[in-house]
């Protein structure tokens, strides 16, 4: 039986904080049979900057690599142009497409916003999308594993909303919700899943130092063809993939599948595919870990990220 959120609700006790700078809260989440599920945490708010419309990521070791990710701030939604600056605002949809969008000029613009500020990287993105798999309130059978990951947005691309209650926003089915709960009590939205009239939409992230296949400029080289195959296979299962080195094996989703929302595996690799996206919508399944290869030319949607001081 499909299971759809209705509410959560969160009580926050502010009398004292728990650690510095942070509070404890209980998240209660009922769905539709009445059955509930709850989870403790602290909400840091050490680091708010005046700007709701960021959010601070926990430091993490991603699992399979051990790669160590430290806490950095990122854009709570995609960015919006507003005035030339990439804004994270939940007013008006992001403008898409638009060249703007293209990965250099997606970087460039999230290092126009200050020292340190740059596209999000694929370990932070990872950082983000594991975090979010862990939690409880993002599967619709309220525990890890227990019916579908929320996958996001999965339709035409609209405007956010300023209140997270309301993460069902222009979509129906409880997989395809747009906002994801973090460990430290932070939503974010649109992390994975959009579709556009032209097929699947993900997100630029830059490929970060250190992983085999990532070059200095953020983009990939071809030898990430021979991690994930060169067969024109669209769509493959994260199951299939065997080659990744073990430094970018954290870009799987554990032993998750498609049949739990998590995301696939779009093969499409050339000379001339450099750029690589997450979060895609393909071959009609969503997820935060759908994988992506294109021109760097191409005009999908990004986030920044940026130091916590």
């Amino acid at each position: 039986m499909r299971k759809t959120l209705l509410a959560t609700t969160a009580l926050a006790l502010f009398s004292a904080p728990a650690l510095a700078d942070t509070y404890p809260v209980t998240l209660r989440v009922t769905d539709s049979t009445g059955a509930t599920a709850d989870q403790s945490f602290n909400i840091d708010v050490s680091d708010s900057g005046g700007d709701s419309g960021w959010l601070t990521i926990p430091a993490s070791t991603l699992p399979g690599s051990g790669r160590s990710v430290p806490s950095f701030r990122v854009m709570k939604h995609l960015a919006r142009l507003v005035g030339g600056v990439a804004t994270s605002t939940p007013v008006g949809a992001p403008s898409y497409p638009s060249p703007s969008y293209s990965f250099f000029n997606a970087r460039t613009t999230c290092q126009a916003l200050g020292e340190g500020y740059d596209l999000i990287t694929l370990s932070q993105h990872l950082a983000i999308a594991h975090n979010a798999l862990a939690q409880p309130a993002n599967w619709t059978g309220l525990a890890p594993g227990n019916g579908q990951f929320i996958g996001g947005y999965s339709t035409i691309i609209t405007a956010a909303n300023a209140d997270d209650a309301q993460g069902y926003a222009g979509v129906t089915g409880a997989q395809n919700r747009r906002t994801w709960l973090l460990s430290n009590g932070s939503v974010i939205w649109d992390l994975g899943g959009f579709l556009s009239s032209s097929g699947p939409v993900g997100q630029w992230v830059t490929c970060d130092s250190g992983r085999p296949g990532c070059l200095a400029n953020g983009t990939i080289s071809s030898s990430w063809a021979t991690f994930f195959g060169t067969a024109p296979a669209l769509a493959s299962e994260w199951s299939t993939i065997n080659n990744l080195p073990p430094e970018n094996s954290d870009i799987k989703p554990g032993t998750y599948t498609s049949a739990q929302n998590v995301g696939r595996i779009e093969r499409v690799w050339g000379t001339s595919i450099s750029g690589l996206t997450m979060g895609n919508w393909t071959n009609n399944v969503g997820g935060v870990f759908g994988i992506y290869a294109t021109a760097t030319t191409a005009t999908p949607m990004f986030r920044c990220a940026g130091p916590i001081n």
